[in-house]
This record gives structure tokens, C-alpha cells and sequence, in this order.
């Protein structure tokens, strides 16, 4: 089967393009020079961009112990892997092909540890069936459902556990440890072969290394702290599998395009050591904090002496340290969080990092498990600034109407302050989508006066930095809804001919925002920690029923289901009754606004992991990937007009 680059939908193999959307299943185009590239190429024969997908491979020599234990003579033999590689691909299937690499008979391949059991070779290979799905994931998902994995590299494969024999014994972590993904990397393949363990990864070599990050860039001292509790509570994690050498190296140790820490691999400790916290502190000292100076990073080199001397021996004691110092730096009481108004509840608990689900969820975890013995940890972490802000908007009419009755607007500032030692962005942010209704022109005429009448309103009703409370925001609303409706009034409208639009609106500022929503226009929020969320409900009869205890499959199989209990113009504000939310950023984040048009028969929650989840990274061209979303959705639904937004929030520690 091959999965489409661009829907994700399946095809068979023998298939040249999409049978959903039309894309070619064979080329891609280059990035650069906009050339056709075969999917199996690994560079563009016009530019020599590189196209093709790398992997990263591990090869680990089961059948020789150590180097030491090997015959002199004979070690060279032992080292070498070319006979390995009868033909030019790692696997019988010619999935997975070798660079052409003639003068080197290792073919790439070098060592990276040959003390620890078994020896461990690391190359690249070209995927060059990127399209095709592996077959480990398939295992991963199972894997994920299943307990009492034993943490031990060196057992064999437990069929309790659902893992094959001819698994390798090297792929066991990864398995259990998947939940820290993106932090651990995901494995793509993996197979067992004639004394051979090979482990095929995603290839992060063009990932920043950590140390080269923090000599090269002058980083505030709350982000090597927010680093710092991530690779403690990393260990904690490895310990039990024996490979917190992974967190030893300086060259594994990877910052992606949005700052977020990431793991090559996972490299087990040699037999002949026994590593602790002694050795991450020196390591943190020597490699990490060198390049630092002043008295702001006295306290972190203060913790690592502690663990040096010995005074501090667990992770978790010495995570507790890092988030006490951090707190103490953000001078952010639990009892004091960021401006917002006073509807908005406190949160007490917040996320370790932005992208890992994992981190977060153990903290939480050991958060209440020490709460339950008795002992003090501190509920929050590091208060998060907004970094970056970017922003997309489109409206297609779709394959059936003649006329677009939606309308929307995107009202933004951003004040930027950079200097060689911070940066910070302030933002203010008014995001408005209207679907009108009742006519060929007066659904087009409601949305267009409820935006307008919304963007004016607030521009004299907003003007610090702070948002909006509800009373000012539902005031708002009904002021929109009280124009549309005098209209219909002086028109004597009645009926279906009664003019009105649906609203959905986003409100933001800096890291908090206010949403509002009438009818069935929805809001949905992306980010890696919770996936897909709808933040509203749609106002409609058929969700109404379900509110008052009815199924939802008898709900929604009345033919009046769909119609709309609420929106602005066709009855009187009392009538009228806005659902407002307010939100705290902690994680990135994307919001999507959009129309029924788009997200009838759940084609967001159907797509939003191919077209949307990778939106979030910040080299995603937001404009670039709605305009395919809005595409994509005309093919599936096209009934409707169709619109949506887009608003990415990227986050740091503040």
C-alpha cells in the first residue's frame, strides 16, 4: 500500500497517483527549482538539492563480545561490515539503499561503541520507498497498550509482551519508551539477520547539537534550566534500560528548528562502568555550561557541586532543585499567575515541556504520588513567554455555490524587543470568521456587518494589555447580533428569509486568549501534548438533544438535526447567548477557526494529523498549508463555502 503524501488516504502499490486527490505517488516536486524528483532519489538532478529521505541505521555485531576479547589479527575482520551488504540495500526488499560509497569498504558504517555489548555501527541509508508504511509502528501501537514491560536489555524478548523473538533485543527501549516521543526518537524498522541486530531511525543529524547552541547563541538562563530538568527527568527514564550514556554525548544531544530537545539514539552503558549523577553533572559542567558566566549561573553550578559532593543522589531530588531555582528566577508565586480576568480558573499544574507528552505526564504523576506520601514539590514550572506569531486566513466559495456568504478578519500587532542577551514579543490579536445565511447576498451582507461591527467595537473597547472580560466580549456579540436583527426587522424578514451569520472569534494576547462562538463556525486547538481539541460545541438542535441526555445517534437521526439554535440577526439578544472560554498557553499551539463548510463530516478530526499537526513546526508555511486544507476539504465536502484560519503560537520559558 502507499499512503499519499498529501491526504494520507491509501492506495494500492501498483497505483501512479492518489485515487483521492490526484497526487503523484512517484515524484515530488524540489523545493528549490520546483523539479519533478522520484520519490527513490536522493538528490534533484537539476539543483542537487537533497530530496530523498535519509533514515538513520543501527547495526549491532551480535556474535563478538567486546574488541578486547577479539584476536588482534583478526579484529579488522570482526570491525568490518561489507559483507553484510551482498547488493546495495540493507534489507532483502531493496527498501532500505546504501549510499554508493566505493572506496569504503564499511560502506559509511562507523563504530560507536565498542566496549559495550554487542558492537554498534551507525550509517544512513535512503528510504526509497517513503511512501509505503513500515511495519514496527504497527508494532509500537500494540506495544503502547500492553504492561509490565521488564526494563532489561539483556533478557530476551518476552512473548508476553507481544514482542516477536527475531526482534532485536536493542529495539526493546524504544518500544517501552515511546511514550517520550518526539524527545526519543520513534523506530521506523527492525529485524534480526545472521548475527545482526539493525534498528532503522529517523535521521536527526541536521539538527543543532545542544552545546553548539548554547556557545553559539547567548541563551537566557531560564531556558538552560527548562533543557537541564528535561535531561534529569530523561534519566530517570533511561536508568532502568542502562542507557543514560545517551545523555553523556554531546554529539546525541540535538535542538530542533523550534527549540525543542531531542535524542539521536540510545546508546547502552559500557558493562565496564557504572554511571551516575556524578557523571551528568561533570558533563553538564565541561560541555553545557562552560560557555556561561556571571552570577545567574552560579546557582545552576551551585546544584551541580551538590551532586559532585554527593549531597544530591537522585534524579528526582535533583529535578526538585532545578524547579525550585526556576521558580525563583520567574519570581511567580502559585498564587500569582499572568494577567487574566477574573473568570479565567488558575492552573496549578503545568507542562515540563512543549513537546513532550511524556515529561509531562510523569511529573504530573510523581506530583501526586508525593502529595500522597506526604512530601512538598513544587506545582508549577517555568511560566512561558510568547516567541513567535504567524498567522494565515482563506475563503473558497466550493464546488456547488455560486456566491460566498463567509467573510473573516485578522487584526493583529506584534511589538518585537530583541538585544544580545533576550528577546521578547508582545501581541494583540482579533480573529473573526462569520458563515452567513438567508439568501443569495443578505448571508454575505449579515457577515460582512457582524465582523465589521465586531473590529470597530473592539478597537474602542480594547486597548491595554489585557483582554477583554466576558461581560465586555458578550456585550460585543449582542451589539453585532442587535444590526442584524433591526435589519430584519425594518425588511420584515421572516422565516428562512430572515438574514444571520454564525460567529467564531479568537481573542489574544501574548500567551492567554479569549474564544467566543455562535452557531456551528468552530474552533479547534492543535498542539503535540493533547493532539486534536474542539473548544466549542455547535449550536445546533441536534447537540442540544445530546446536552439534555439523549443518545447521539437517535440525536442526530431527526431531519431537523443540523438547524441552528443559535446565531446573530434572526432573533433578539436575549436569544442570544455566546459561549466565551478563556486559555492559557503553555505548549505550542495552533488554532484553527473555520467554517461548516470545512469541518462537516468530521474532516478535521479525520485529517488534522497530516494537514494540520505538522503545521506546527515553524518552517510550516501556514499560508502554504491552508490553501492544501481548504483544497483537500472542497474534494471531501465542497457543498459549502469553506474557511478557515490559522493562528500558531510558539512558546519559551519566560
Amino acid at each position: 500500500m502507499l499512503v499519499c503524501p498529501l491526504c494520507q488516504s491509501k492506495n494500492p502499490l501498483e497505483n501512479k497517483f492518489c485515487q483521492q486527490c490526484g497526487t503523484s505517488l512517484q515524484f515530488q516536486s524540489c523545493p528549490d527549482c520546483r523539479a519533478q524528483v522520484a520519490f527513490s532519489q536522493l538528490n534533484c538532478p537539476q539543483c542537487d538539492r537533497l530530496t530523498g529521505k535519509l533514515l538513520t541505521v543501527i547495526l549491532a555485531q551480535t556474535s563478538i563480545k567486546s574488541l578486547s576479547e577479539a584476536p588482534e589479527e583478526n579484529q579488522k575482520d570482526n570491525l568490518s561490515i561489507a559483507s553484510l551488504f551482498s547488493q546495495n540495500f540493507l534489507d532483502s526488499s531493496q527498501r532500505y539503499q546504501l549510499f554508493p560509497l566505493p572506496n569504503d569498504p564499511q560502506r559509511g558504517f562507523q563504530l560507536i561503541s565498542s566496549e559495550a555489548e554487542p558492537l554498534i555501527f551507525q550509517g544512513s541509508v535512503l528510504d526509497c520507498r517513503p511512501l509505503q508504511p513500515a511495519n514496527l509502528p504497527l508494532l509500537s501501537q500494540r506495544v503502547l497498550t500492553l504492561q509490565g514491560a521488564s526494563p532489561n536489555p539483556a533478557q530476551p524478548a518476552d512473548p508476553r509482551l507481544g514482542l516477536p523473538q527475531e526482534l532485536p533485543d536493542l529495539a526493546r527501549p524504544y518500544l517501552s519508551l515511546q511514550q517520550y516521543s518526539p524527545t526519543l526518537p520513534l523506530i521506523s524498522d527492525a529485524w534480526r539477520i545472521e548475527g545482526w541486530d539493525i534498528l532503522v531511525l529517523p535521521d536527526r543529524s541536521s539538527w543543532q547539537t545542544l552545546g553548539e547552541l548554547i556557545t553559539s547563541v547567548p541563551l537566557p538562563i531560564a531556558q538552560i534550566i527548562y533543557w537541564l530538568s528535561e535531561l534529569v527527568t530523561l534519566w530517570g527514564a533511561l536508568e532502568p534500560w542502562a542507557s543514560t550514556q545517551s545523555l553523556l554525548i554531546a554529539t546525541n544531544l540535538r535542538i530542533d528548528e523550534d527549540q525543542s530537545l531531542g535524542l539521536c539514539q540510545l546508546y547502552p552503558n559500557s558493562g565496564k562502568k557504572s554511571l551516575d549523577l556524578l557523571h551528568l553533572a561533570q558533563f553538564w559542567r565541561a560541555q553545557l555550561l562552560a560557555p556561561y558566566s556571571g552570577e545567574a549561573i552560579v546557582p545552576v553550578l551551585e546544584i551541580c557541586d551538590r551532586v559532585i559532593m554527593g549531597e544530591i543522589t537522585n534524579w528526582t531530588e535533583l529535578r526538585s532543585q532545578l524547579q525550585d531555582l526556576a521558580l525563583s528566577k520567574s519570581q511567580i508565586l502559585p498564587s500569582s499567575p499572568t494577567v487574566l480576568p477574573e473568570e479565567l480558573p488558575p492552573a496549578t499544574v503545568f507542562s515540563l515541556s512543549n513537546d513532550s507528552v511524556a515529561l509531562e505526564k510523569n511529573l504530573n504523576n510523581e506530583l501526586l504520588s508525593n502529595q500522597a506520601e506526604g512530601n512538598e514539590l513544587p506545582t508549577e514550572v517555568l511560566p512561558m513567554g510568547l516567541f513567535s506569531l504567524s498567522e494565515a486566513g482563506a475563503s473558497h466559495c466550493g464546488q456547488q455555490r455560486q456566491h460566498n456568504e463567509d467573510y473573516f478578519k485578522i487584526d493583529s500587532q506584534v511589538h518585537w524587543q530583541q538585544d544580545n542577551k533576550t528577546q521578547k514579543i508582545d501581541a494583540q490579536g482579533l480573529y473573526l470568521l462569520c458563515d452567513g445565511m438567508g439568501g443569495h447576498s443578505d448571508g454575505e451582507k449579515a457577515s460582512i456587518l457582524a465582523v465589521h461591527t465586531l473590529s470597530d467595537y473592539f478597537q474602542e473597547q480594547w486597548r491595554d494589555r489585557c483582554l477583554p472580560t466576558i461581560d465586555v466580549i458578550k456585550s460585543g456579540i449582542w451589539q453585532a447580533n442587535q444590526k442584524i436583527y433591526e435589519i430584519n426587522q425594518q425588511k420584515a424578514n421572516v422565516g428562512v428569509h430572515r438574514m444571520g451569520t454564525t460567529l467564531a472569534m479568537l481573542l489574544l494576547q501574548d500567551t492567554t486568549e479569549a474564544i467566543a462562538h455562535v452557531g456551528d463556525s468552530r474552533i479547534y486547538r492543535i498542539n503535540r501534548r493533547w493532539g486534536l481539541e474542539q473548544l466549542t460545541v455547535d449550536h445546533e438542535v441536534g447537540q442540544k438533544a445530546i446536552q439534555s441526555g439523549l443518545d447521539p445517534a437517535l440525536a442526530y437521526a431527526r431531519p431537523e438535526a443540523y438547524q441552528l439554535t443559535q446565531a446573530l440577526g434572526p432573533w433578539h439578544l436575549e436569544n442570544v447567548l455566546p459561549d466565551v472560554q478563556y486559555l492559557d498557553i503553555q505548549e505550542d499551539t495552533l488554532f484553527l477557526l473555520c467554517s461548516d463548510g470545512l469541518s462537516d463530516h468530521d474532516f478535521v478530526e479525520t485529517h488534522w494529523e497530516t494537514l494540520l499537526l505538522p503545521l506546527l513546526s515553524s518552517s510550516a508555511q501556514l499560508d502554504l498549508g491552508l490553501n492544501h486544507l481548504i483544497e483537500f476539504a472542497n474534494q471531501h465536502n465542497g457543498h459549502d463555502n469553506i474557511t478557515g484560519l490559522l493562528v500558531r503560537l510558539k512558546v519559551r520559558p519566560n
